[in-house]
């Protein structure tokens, strides 16, 4: 919105007459500038003043030139800001997330409303060999930068909505995102995504509206876990059962010993025998195997389960 004016300096004139001139503006490169196409028309007329000189008139019309500079920057399109959410020891299940402004500038940039908006992952992804399944959000899809936006910067926290869902652990950290944006007045807007977590993260990513410039994706992480634990034998509600027998003559408590391996030849459970009469059957007593999800998991891993999914539930066998 700013202007100027300009001039082009002292021009002599030998004799009396009408003299017309038409001035435009140069076509430059600089970038995000459009230029005017704008011509002025300048006519100056001389007349002898008849003491020995000249007097001059002038007379101009169309003597504005309006340029433009405009840069913008769409901030989903050149990567945007994502929530990734992990979940160690299940598939995917629905997580909530609140994306909060700091103040009623974020929360009119970004469109969203000062109590935040809040945003749900799919549900489904099943977990890889390690045992972790892996989904991911966008979050903030609706801003674009101009260079009205140059030195500003705008401010949100990231967390995650707690739930109560048996076996899960809820990761608690809290982002803070600042977005900043630099235009260097020749058409390069650069918007700076800078990341502080609660968990010591520190993080910085930078787009810019060059063609073809590539970006890491600006994104937070948070990551549950979910545990589950049981017992065959022991406390469980089932357990190996067997039988010793013994012929020609009683069987002593703890004479025998059995070993329990799993399809790696590895042990995983020893048992011994009761006491019982010639001829007897005497119940042989295995120590009990506990599992928990990340036992089972490593078990899938080294071919000494089979995972399945039936019914929204994880079997092992």
């Amino acid at each position: 919105g700013s202007s100027a004016t300009f001039g082009f300096g002292p021009i002599e004139y030998s004799k009396p007459g009408i003299y017309t001139y038409q001035v435009r503006e140069l076509q430059g490169n600089n970038g995000g500038m459009t230029y005017s196409k704008n011509t002025a028309t300048i006519t100056v007329t001389v007349s002898d003043n008849l003491n020995g000189g000249y007097t001059a008139s002038v007379n101009t019309e169309n003597d504005i030139f309006t340029n433009q500079y405009s840069t913008n920057l769409d901030y989903s399109a050149k990567g945007g800001l994502s929530i990734v959410k992990k979940l160690n020891g299940h598939n995917m299940e629905a997580f909530q997330f609140l994306v909060k402004p700091a103040d009623q500038a974020s929360a009119d940039k970004a469109g969203i409303q000062m109590s935040g908006q809040t945003y749900q992952n799919a549900s489904g992804a099943s977990m890889d060999q390690q045992g972790t399944s892996t989904e991911q959000i966008s979050v903030l899809e609706n801003m674009k930068f101009t260079q009205a936006d140059a030195g500003k910067t705008y401010t949100y926290t990231i967390t995650e909505q707690p739930g109560n869902g048996a076996g899960y652990r809820y990761d608690d950290t809290e982002y803070t995102v600042n977005i900043v944006t630099a235009d260097d007045g020749k058409g390069v807007l650069t918007v700076t995504t800078e990341i502080k977590g609660s968990n010591g993260v520190s993080e910085s990513y930078v787009y810019t509206n060059v063609k073809d410039s590539a970006a890491n994706r600006a994104a937070v992480t948070f990551t549950n876990d979910y545990s589950a634990s049981g017992e065959l034998g022991g406390k469980g509600d089932v357990s190996i059962s067997a039988e010793k027998i013994l012929t020609g003559r009683s069987m002593k408590n703890g004479e025998f010993t059995f070993s329990v391996t799993d399809k790696n030849g590895k042990e995983v459970s020893r048992g011994t025998n009761q006491a019982a009469a010639e001829g007897q059957a005497g119940a042989v007593d295995f120590t009990a195997i506990t599992y928990t999800k990340d036992s089972l998991i490593k078990d899938a891993a080294s071919g000494a389960a089979v995972y399945s999914r039936e019914d929204g539930k994880d079997i092992y066998t």
